[in-house]
């Protein structure tokens, strides 16, 4: 798994919250 994918995950997640 790239790092970038959790990056990306890590941001959508913030967006969420």
């Amino acid at each position: 798994m790239p790092k970038m994918f959790a990056h990306l995950v890590f941001k959508e997640m913030s967006k969420l919250s």
